[in-house]
């Protein structure tokens, strides 16, 4: 959908965007399997903002002024996606 205009800041029926959207999927994984991480690398390339760590240290991050959890492997993308080139 985001290859054809689709923005990740709507809102949904729950309303939340995209992001709310990855964080319950990534964390409850109702999809065995599911690529999650490659879910938040598509919306990073579409516009997504880097996330930032929780300066007082949880697992949760910063992203797009909002704390909020994912699964490990979906923080690691975000997280990464910040990281100054070597």
């Amino acid at each position: 959908m985001l290859e054809h205009g689709a923005r990740w800041q709507a809102q949904h029926g729950f309303e939340d965007n995209a992001c709310g959207a990855l964080a319950w999927g990534s964390i409850n994984t109702p999809e065995p399997g599911g690529d999650w991480a490659g879910c938040a690398q598509a919306l990073l390339d579409h516009g997504l903002p880097p996330a930032a760590p929780d300066p007082s240290g949880s697992d949760a991050v910063w992203l797009d002024g909002r704390l909020m959890h994912f699964s490990d492997e979906v923080t690691e993308c975000l997280l990464e996606a910040a990281a100054p080139l070597a």
